[in-house]
């Protein structure tokens, strides 16, 4: 009896709990073909809705990115698509990308960011721990390199700490990271 309680709890918990909201990946076919929107946390099976909201865009494709982050493989997967087809990765003004949002960033064969724009890097975190994992740092590290980043790149991207964030700056294109800012 006692068993079928702690199930019962169990199950009750997992009905009851807040369903994981996924990015909204979206593009506006009646605005322009070429752009495909990435809007929200990533989580597992935003790869596939990438994927989906590319199959009919033809041409020079431009990923204009606003998230917080999320789950970093999963951009990193979406960030591999970019580079492969040449994409140009874009943030709007007053639009935050930061942590994982801010990896498919840098996959972009060319970035482009707005002024008063936010983009916000930070070291690998454990997801159950929220302390750095070395495991992740050494994806993310080999995922850049992979991109074409060197070695000091590399470093400032993973220079803050997983509960801090250090944001891109003009010293960024010192150390091969560079970028459009629109006007």
């Amino acid at each position: 009896m006692k068993s079928l309680l702690i199930a019962a709890a169990a199950l009750l918990a997992v009905l009851s709990a807040a369903p994981v909201q996924a990015a909204t990946i979206y593009r506006n076919s009646e605005a322009n073909d070429h752009f495909i929107h990435v809007d929200g946390k990533i989580v597992p099976g935003d790869l596939a809705r990438f994927k989906a909201a590319l199959a009919t865009t033809m041409g020079k494709t431009f990923v204009v990115l606003s998230s917080n982050g999320g789950d970093m493989i999963e951009a990193m997967m979406i960030g591999e698509i970019v580079r492969e087809r040449q994409m140009v990765t874009v943030v709007l003004a007053e639009k935050v990308c930061a942590s994982a949002c801010a990896l498919m960033w840098l996959s972009g064969a060319e970035r482009m960011v707005a002024p008063k724009a936010a983009i916000g890097f930070h070291a690998a975190a454990n997801t159950a721990t929220g302390k750095e994992s070395g495991a992740g740092s050494a994806m993310m590290g080999a995922y850049l390199w992979n991109l074409g980043y060197g070695y000091r790149a590399i470093e400032w991207v993973a220079s803050a700490a997983p509960d801090e964030m250090v944001w891109l700056q003009p010293k960024a294109a010192e150390l091969g990271i560079t970028f459009w800012v629109m006007k």
